[in-house]
Formats: C-alpha cells, sequence, structure tokens
C-alpha cells in the first residue's frame, strides 16, 4: 500500500524521464528533417510539372509554340513563371 506521504516524484525519476525524452527527441528530428526537405522537393516539382502543362494547355490554346522560363534565381526557389510566345 502507498504510504499516504508520498505525494510528488524523485529528483532520480525526473532526471530519467527527461534524459528518456531527451534521446527519443533527439532520433526523432532527423527523420522530421528528411520529411520536410522530401516534401519540399515534391512541392518543387509539382510546381515546374504544373508551369509545363500549362504551356501546353497554352500552346494548344494559341496554336503556337510557347515557351516556359524559371525568373526567380534560375529556379532555385520557386520561380515566377511566365509564358512566352516565340
Amino acid at each position: 500500500m502507498l504510504n499516504s506521504k508520498n505525494h510528488g516524484v524523485t529528483m532520480l525519476e525526473l532526471v530519467v524521464t527527461i534524459a528518456i525524452v531527451g534521446i527519443l527527441a533527439s532520433l526523432a528530428v532527423p527523420a522530421f528533417d528528411n520529411q520536410i526537405k522530401d516534401s519540399k522537393l515534391i512541392s518543387n516539382t509539382n510546381l515546374v510539372v504544373g508551369a509545363f502543362n500549362m504551356a501546353r494547355s497554352e500552346a494548344i490554346n494559341r496554336g503556337a509554340q510557347v515557351r516556359v522560363n524559371g525568373i526567380a534565381n534560375g529556379w532555385a526557389k520557386l520561380p515566377t513563371l511566365l509564358l512566352e510566345k516565340f
């Protein structure tokens, strides 16, 4: 039976719990970092694919060739896309 005087946790229990949480967090952070990088890559890939699909659609609508240019930092960041008729 529990002693009625014990209502808290000991310093050792607290230190062990914090250590375990810290170890688990250090294992989880790299996995989240890779997931964020993969998500950004997929998002940017979809942006470029969407630009090419839009260029194809515009070329069909206009009956002419259309070029897609990445303006912002040479596609390094989210590009501003420009459709040009040439």
